[in-house]
This record gives structure tokens, sequence and C-alpha cells, in this order.
């Protein structure tokens, strides 16, 4: 076995949110010198089932081995059906672990990416889910940096406390443009009052919840709160409503997703 080829797999798995539970059995299968292989790992986030399966392939040209893709597989809330995603792994535009189980959770993710051409660019990334390529994947769609989406604008057109002080606000961005469902507080009516909300690039704003995780609208004054039950629909609810997605709680990096919905589309492969 390759030893420096072992400690870049290692170190792979570390930054691309697997941590370091996995090492023992990579170098046992490295050692083994198959042609190929796989890990299976099953992180916690929340109540949610997750299992992902990252595949491995040895080179035809040498004995080093490269980290080709993961699967990540969710089962629905009631454990009925199974979705799953793929995700590559190569040199560059790499999604790790906790933003793709964003992405599967119907959240944007921000990346900065490298087209082919070998140019840099930043790009909100979001999933299809009404749409499959030719692997079986929802299709990505992608909001570029000149699509007119500013989060921190759009932050600024509520009354979050957190944007107050420049390490909270630099906290928050970071959190939301990874993907996460954050917890904030707001001064609504004279008073403090614990939300959640996730960014919106699409439709250039942001989604605010309930601690119930339901969707609420606040007024253009930006002092009233507005109920799920007595609010209608706006046009980005009807969708996310119609594509049935699941929404979980998570406040900051750590917190996971808390609740669950079923998700539409095709049924995933199982993982072994």
């Amino acid at each position: 076995m390759n030893e420096q080829n072992f400690e870049y797999l290692k170190n792979q798995l570390k930054y691309t949110g697997f941590g370091e539970s996995l090492q023992d059995q990579l170098r046992e299968k490295m050692e083994s010198q198959t042609e190929e292989f796989s890990l299976v790992h099953k992180p916690a986030f929340g109540d949610i089932p997750v299992e992902v399966l990252l595949q491995f392939r040895k080179s035809e040209q040498s004995e080093l081995y490269f980290f080709n893709r993961y699967l990540l597989q969710l089962k629905n809330e009631k454990g009925t059906e199974v979705f799953t995603q793929s995700f590559r792994i190569g040199r560059d535009n790499n999604i790790t672990l906790k933003e793709a189980f964003n992405l599967m959770q119907g959240r944007a993710v921000h990346k900065d990416l490298v087209n082919r051409e070998g140019e840099k660019y930043s790009a909100w990334l979001q999933l299809n889910f009404r749409e499959v390529d030719d692997s079986g994947n929802f299709r990505i769609k992608q909001f570029h940096q000149h699509y007119g989406f500013d989060l921190e604008q759009s932050l600024s057109n509520y009354p979050i406390v957190e944007m107050e002080q420049e390490e909270s606000a630099r906290f928050l961005i970071r959190s939301l443009q990874r993907g996460n469902r954050h917890q904030i507080t707001m001064r609504l009516e004279g008073r403090e009052k614990k939300l959640f909300i996730e960014a919106s690039p699409q439709y250039k704003s942001i989604h605010v919840f309930n601690e119930q995780m339901l969707r609420i609208n606040l007024t253009a004054s930006r002092k009233t709160e507005g109920s799920a039950a007595s609010v209608p629909p706006t046009a980005d609810q009807s969708e996310m409503q119609e594509k049935n997605n699941h929404h979980g709680e998570e406040e900051g990096e750590d917190q996971e997703a808390a609740g669950s919905r079923n998700r539409p589309g095709r049924k995933g492969r199982h993982i072994a």
C-alpha cells in the first residue's frame, strides 16, 4: 500500500466532512489491493436517517487509489421511500457532506467554483427535484454572482439582532451560505422573537420560519409577523409545497435538522 496515497485520501475524507472515523476501514481496504471498494458512513443529522456510500477506485497505471464520488441517501419521515444523490469528488467544485445534506433538504449552498476553462466564479447551487439527468441524479440549478441575489442586503431588510454585530453577522452569513437553516432573533412589535431563516437565491430573498418550522411572512413594514395559516402562500411557497421538500431545524453549523417531509422524484438506490 502506498502510504502517501493513504495520507492524501485520509485528509480528503476529513476535509470533505467525513471526519476521521473511516480511517481504519480505508487502510484495510487499500491493503487488500482490490480494484475498487466502498465505505459506508452513517452520519448523525438529528433524527433524519442518512447513509452515505463512498466509492474508491484503483488507478489502471499505478497502485494509487482515488476517491471518486459519494452517494448520499435519505429516507422520508415514514421510512417508506429512499432518495439518493451522487456527488463527485475531484480537484475542484467538491461538495462537503454537510452541504450535500442541506442540498438534499431543498436548501441552497453558496460555492466558489471553477469552470471548464479554469476560470473561477461564485454561484448558489440548488437541486431541481423536478428533473433528473441521465445518471438518475437530480439536476443542479446555479444562480451566478450576477444573478442579482445579495444575501447581506436581503438580511438587512429584516430587524435581525445578529446583523448588528460584525462577528455574529459574519457567522450568520457563512452559515446560510453553507445551506443551513439558522436560528436568529428578530425585533418585532417591540419584542424579540426567535425565528429560523434560510437563503432563497432563486427568489432573491430569505425564507423565515417559526419555532414549529412553518413558513411565515413579514409585512413590508417589517414590524408585523404573519402566520402560516392566515397568509396566502407566495409563488415560492406554492412551489415548495408542490415539491413537498424536507424541512429541518438547524442552528449555526452544528445544530442539525429536526423534522422531515416527503421528497418527490425518483427513488434512490439502496446502500448495502
